[in-house]
Order: structure tokens, then C-alpha cells, then sequence
């Protein structure tokens, strides 16, 4: 097992909260020391600049590893772009002792070869702008790089990762800590992307086009999986990025047949989604107005999550108890 980092915060946690507390995965974005950016130039490991103004790719096959070697598999799949740090909730799984996490680039077959047209619009396997699918025969774009290199960045080079043998799980080394910011004191799990390392053996000076299965498509792929991903710094992440409870309100709550969500001194178009006690999403539909009645009648009781995001960033978390 990778070495793994516990940072406390303000006080410790006995063990036996562990497993009632939300799990959040923490994506930071970096090139080296710095913060990505699209127009940042780098050196890659060959020795050449580059920039990357487009990086994005998909995770999957969370696994969760606890309580002496266990694995939690999180059945979601989320689609990361380097333009915008990346917050996932994992659900509130029954973990008293973490000890690590696995996942996979890419989409798993049994989803890689299906309409993306059949999703809804927010889904991670939706069509995207710019396209992250292929075809139905090669499927999804599992990561996808693109920028200029060489010498005063004049080559164009692109790089698309595919297919389902190279659909590779990585096993990170990270850090994680319990974020006491907020009411809801999360376990976060703070990794550090760094995107240097995804052209590691691969020359884009003179230009490189390669979409595909193999040479330096496979490589990109399998550089995601050995030499992208790293343990993170630990710092906090701030209220707003987990939740905000000033956002929205649930009322009432704990709630039998229906309960309000109702959204506060925000304007704009949101998605509400609803998640069970394991993660699970139960739902997933645009708010139209800022009042929403949301109909609990064929609901079992137990804890849920209402999550709300404003184009594609969570904002907010709230708990919703659901009792008959």
C-alpha cells in the first residue's frame, strides 16, 4: 500500500466517525510547481517548451480502500478539465479506517461503446463541447492533450487516448485530511495533477497529430497512469468549494412526502441532483425557478444529499432526511 498522509485539522476524530462522514475527492491542476494554465509554457521532460490549452479526461472505477485492504467500487464516471480544479463527492460509504484510493482513465467497456445521445445533458457521457467521443467502435476520448511546442511554440500538436485495452487504473500515493471548515466535515482526498509529466517520452516539438489505440496515444495513457497523479499540499479547501450553507434550504427536514428546495440570493441556471447515503445518484434536473418541491412519496427512509451546481462547479451540500 502507498504511503498515505493524515493531516488533522483542529482536533482530532475518533475512528468510528470516519464512516458517517462524506467523501470528497480533490483534483488540483498543476505544471510542475505552478498552477496550470492554458497559456503557461513548460519544459517537458525532453527538454523542449510547450503549452497545453486543452486537457481533459475521464475518471473511473473509483475504488475506495479502507479498513484493512477493503475496496468500496464508486460506480460514477466524471469528466476532468485542467481548466477548473476538479471536487467530487464519493457518497458516505461505511469506512472506519481509510487507507487509499484506485481508479481508471477512461470509460469501462460495458459504457464505452454506447449513444452518448442517450444520456441527460449534465451527464459526464453526454456530448461535450469540444468532443470527448470518438464513435460508437472506438468509443469515448479517454484523455486528450492538446497545445503548441518547440521553439517559440509554432508546432500544433494534439493527442486523443483510446480504446479499451488501454483503459489503465492508477493507485496514486495522496493525502487526505478531515476538512473541519465546514458542518459537514468531510474526508478530502487532496491529490496534485501535474500535467508536465503527461508528454514524459513523447516529443511534440515538431508538431504531432495522434488519435488512437497505440504509440504515442497508448503513451499519454499510460503516463496518466504511472506519473500524472501525486499526493496534494493539504490546504483546506474553502467553504464555498464544499458548501455553502447559505445557498440554499430544505424545508421541511427531515420530510415525509415532499419537502422545498429553495435557493438564496443566486441567479442563474442550476442542476439539483440527488444522491443516496452511498453516493448513488437518485436524480438529476435543471432548477427552473428558485423554489423547487421536490416529491419524496416513493423515497425509502434514510439520508440523501441534495447537491447543487452552477455550470458544471458544485456549490453547495445539504443533508435531507427522509422519514415516514
Amino acid at each position: 500500500m502507498k504511503k498515505i498522509l493524515l493531516l488533522f485539522t483542529l482536533f482530532s476524530f475518533t475512528i468510528s466517525s470516519y464512516a458517517q462522514s462524506p467523501i470528497i475527492l480533490s483534483i488540483k491542476h498543476k505544471l510542475g510547481t505552478e498552477n496550470y494554465s492554458p497559456i503557461t509554457t513548460s519544459t517537458a521532460e525532453l527538454g523542449y517548451e510547450f503549452n497545453a490549452k486543452r486537457i481533459q479526461y475521464y475518471i473511473s472505477n473509483i475504488k475506495l480502500i479502507h479498513d484493512g485492504g477493503m475496496e468500496t467500487l464508486i460506480d460514477e464516471h466524471f469528466l476532468i478539465d485542467a481548466a477548473h480544479d476538479f471536487i467530487g463527492h464519493l457518497g458516505n460509504p461505511d469506512i472506519n479506517t481509510f487507507e487509499g484510493i484506485k481508479y481508471s482513465i477512461g470509460v469501462d467497456e460495458s459504457l464505452n461503446h454506447l449513444d452518448p445521445t442517450t444520456y441527460d445533458m449534465d451527464h459526464p457521457l453526454a456530448p461535450q463541447n469540444p468532443n470527448m467521443h470518438w464513435g460508437w467502435t472506438s468509443g469515448y476520448k479517454f484523455a486528450v492533450i492538446e497545445g503548441a511546442a518547440g521553439d517559440g511554440l509554432v508546432s500544433d500538436y494534439e493527442i486523443h487516448g483510446l480504446g479499451d485495452d488501454n483503459y489503465f487504473e492508477t493507485n496514486p500515493e495522496i493525502n487526505w485530511y478531515y476538512q473541519t471548515q465546514t458542518s459537514f466535515a468531510p474526508i478530502v482526498i487532496d491529490i496534485h495533477a501535474d500535467y508536465i509529466n503527461a508528454l514524459k517520452g513523447i516529443d511534440t516539438s515538431n508538431g504531432l497529430i495522434e488519435h488512437g489505440f497505440n504509440d504515442e496515444a497508448r503513451d499519454l495513457l499510460v503516463n496518466f497512469r504511472d506519473n500524472i497523479f501525486g499526493p496534494g499540499d493539504g490546504s483546506p479547501l474553502s467553504n464555498e468549494t464544499i458548501i455553502d450553507n447559505n445557498v440554499l434550504t430544505i424545508t421541511p427536514n427531515p420530510a415525509s412526502q415532499y419537502t422545498r428546495i429553495e435557493l438564496k440570493d443566486y441567479d442563474g441556471d442550476f442542476t439539483m441532483q440527488l444522491r443516496d447515503f452511498t453516493g448513488k445518484k437518485i436524480l438529476s434536473k435543471t432548477m427552473q425557478s428558485r423554489d423547487q418541491y421536490l416529491d419524496l412519496s416513493t423515497f425509502a427512509n434514510g439520508i440523501y444529499f441534495v447537491q447543487l451546481f452552477e455550470a458544471g462547479d458544485l456549490i453547495a451540500t445539504q443533508k435531507l432526511v427522509v422519514t415516514k
